[in-house]
């Protein structure tokens, strides 16, 4: 079962939805989840849509009950140096002909 539809934050889609939601942050390099109208960022955004993946996962809820901050700077932390740890490609190597009605 497909949960999610994904779009960039910068899109039109996506920032008549923000809007729509009185959205106020103008960041673009975050994540953000929206689910049943109401807007998570960050931490807390990747903790909620982890939840919806493989069971085992399931188990980082209990990371929520970190207080937000800490959360955030780790989430910032890993988000600054994830291209020093993984690399940075020009493309997606994921294979999109089947994801395509997933995105905005």
């Amino acid at each position: 079962m497909q949960k999610f539809i994904f779009s960039s934050l910068q899109s039109d889609a996506s920032q008549q939805i923000l809007l729509q939601l009185n959205y106020k942050n103008n960041q673009i390099n975050t994540i953000i989840l929206i689910e049943d109208n109401t807007i998570y960022e960050k931490s807390t955004a990747v903790l909620l849509i982890a939840k919806h993946l493989s069971p085992y996962w399931h188990y980082s809820q209990y990371l929520l009950y970190i207080q937000k901050k800490y959360r955030d700077w780790i989430y910032d932390f890993i988000a600054k140096n994830r291209y020093k740890w993984f690399g940075k490609r020009e493309s997606c190597t994921v294979e999109l002909e089947n994801l395509n009605n997933r995105f905005l």
